[in-house]
């Protein structure tokens, strides 16, 4: 016989204590399994239930939970994949970071200041690329708004995620950044 330890508030087994073994003192509750039956709930999540030992089915609110949380990560992996796509800017491609965005708007400040019409940048290929200061405003403003549409379009889909009452809801949200 198998002494099962169990937390009576979850139900969920916390420990296994064989007889073959001495030990000083066994936590309680428990209640007594044979080796068979312990046998049978190995790689399974068990659970005490009634004196009943058997396998752990999680209810639908954890269910739901979990589904959430699987959501809302697919939600922030497609939000970091599409807010940092290069953006396209009168025919050359250039490299939308937050790093990129506030450099080029220090470029444009500091232009500005010193009575600058113009600056050089590079495009994703390393090619320089000259820039009015309207330009330049411009392509900040392109970034930038990439990169807040992608903010506001995870907090709708964050806000659909957490109304949501079944998994199948859960299944109808559409992840799109585009």
């Amino acid at each position: 016989m198998i002494k099962v330890n169990y937390d009576t508030e979850t139900t969920l087994v916390k420990g296994f204590y064989p007889d073959f073994i001495s030990y000083t003192s066994i936590p309680e509750p428990y209640i007594e399994v044979s080796d068979d039956e312990h046998q049978a709930g190995l790689g399974k999540q068990m659970c005490v239930i009634d004196g009943v030992f058997q396998e752990y089915i999680k209810p639908d609110s954890e269910l739901l939970t979990e589904a959430k949380t699987s959501k809302l990560a697919e939600i922030k992996s497609a939000r970091d994949s599409s807010m940092y796509v290069d953006v396209e800017f009168n025919g050359s491609y250039f490299t939308n970071s937050l790093i990129s965005g506030n450099n080029l708007i220090g470029a444009f400040v500091l232009a500005s200041a010193l009575e600058t019409d113009s600056i050089t940048w590079l495009d994703t290929s390393g090619n320089k690329v000259y820039l009015t200061l309207y330009e330049a405003r411009e392509l900040a403003v392109l970034m930038s708004s990439k990169r807040s549409q992608g903010y506001l379009t995870e907090a709708t889909l964050k806000e659909n995620v957490n109304v949501c009452e079944t998994i199948g809801d859960l299944d109808k949200i559409s992840i799109d950044f585009s």
